[in-house]
């Protein structure tokens, strides 16, 4: 049987196989008849001799895949992966595409295409309202889309007034099998906070409140679990010369879960945001988080969670991290808020099966 859905999908380096939005995909191609094109695993095929002398005496156009580039966050494989995709809808005119990260995937050659063609497209973003305001030219390409699925209401009704497409609000699952809080309780009375991840975090808020934190107990240990990609930040170099501070990278997937889970604190300042995995992997494991009030933070939370701090406000982290620190009590509530919260919204069989009304 022909398959009834196309799937671009992607397994970002620094995320292992239990975190990450590929397991909506994975999800839904547990539920119907799928087809995946997986960048990861694509090779562009090279030129041969025939076509590079037939582009340099003009006898064939010289083709550019990255004349295609919609935003600053391309890449040539996605350019190619989404022309093969194009390909394939115009082959099969039953065929529907979904396109895991519209930010990355999604070319200017949607353009091209014939209003039918792009009803059968739909998309899935991740990047919060700065980032598409910084890409001004993005936006307008979702127009006539079949429709765009974005991981908050917030994000829903700010795009509600700018493209035409239907826009429909889904949660960040995360994997809440692989994600749990264990067994022992005794490790989150520990003197260990971490911050994972660097998209969008707030390093030079988290620099200035570390200092003031070190102050407050020098046994207090910050380990920073990102990517390599962190060290290009000027604030996130200065955090790491402080004293008590740890950068670790390319953690395998059970020592993240060990930082959760035997972490009294998970001390996460951001920028902005509409949902990312350290987030939700802190509700899933029951890692008490204070994080950022800001983008659709509020909407990964319990309603009476205490852990949200004003945006840029340096002291307002300080104080919550400090009240947090002196009281396992509450921290202890809040842990079993965030899993149950998780167990409650952040599905991912659940959410797969909302992406499947929305399809059908």
């Amino acid at each position: 049987m022909r398959a009834e859905l196309l799937m671009i999908r992607k397994r970002w380096d620094h995320m292992g196989l239990q975190s990450g939005s590929d397991l909506l995909c994975e999800q839904l191609a547990n539920s119907m008849s799928t087809q995946s094109l997986i960048i990861n695993q694509t090779n562009i095929p090279q030129k041969g001799i025939g076509q590079r002398m037939m582009e340099r005496f003009k006898i064939m156009p010289k083709e550019n895949l990255w004349s295609n580039q919609l935003c600053s966050i391309n890449g040539i494989k996605e350019i190619y992966v989404f022309e093969k995709a194009v390909n394939l809808l115009n082959k099969y005119p039953d065929l529907r595409l979904f396109v895991s990260c519209a930010e990355e995937q999604l070319t200017r050659r949607v353009n091209n295409l014939k209003p039918l063609i792009k009803k059968r497209i739909y998309v899935l973003l991740h990047q919060p309202v700065v980032w598409i305001e910084n890409e001004g030219d993005f936006i307008r390409h979702l127009n006539g889309l079949g429709g765009v699925f974005v991981f908050s209401k917030q994000m829903k009704s700010y795009l509600d007034q700018l493209i035409d497409a239907p826009i429909v609000s889904i949660m960040h699952g995360v994997d809440m099998d692989f994600f749990n809080p264990g067994t022992s309780q005794i490790t989150r009375n520990s003197k260990s906070i971490i911050c994972v991840g660097n998209w969008f975090r707030d390093f030079e808020l988290l620099s200035n409140c570390w200092s003031h934190l070190h102050q407050f107990d020098q046994d207090l240990k910050l380990t920073l679990i990102s990517s390599s990609e962190a060290l290009k930040d000027i604030w996130f170099q200065k955090l790491i010369q402080q004293p008590n501070v740890v950068h670790k990278t390319g953690l395998e997937s059970i020592q993240l879960l060990e930082a959760y889970q035997t972490s009294c604190l998970h001390l996460l300042p951001l920028l902005d945001g509409v949902a990312n995995n350290a987030l939700v992997e802190s509700l899933a494991t029951g890692c008490p988080v204070l994080t950022t009030n800001t983008g659709s933070v509020n909407e990964y939370l319990p309603q009476d969670h205490f852990g949200l701090a004003k945006k840029g406000d340096v002291e307002d982290h300080y104080l919550k991290t400090i009240s947090l620190l002196s009281n396992s009590d509450m921290r202890n509530d809040i842990a079993l808020k965030q899993r149950q919260f998780a167990m409650n919204h952040l599905s991912w069989q659940n959410i797969g099966q909302q992406v499947m009304s929305a399809l059908a």
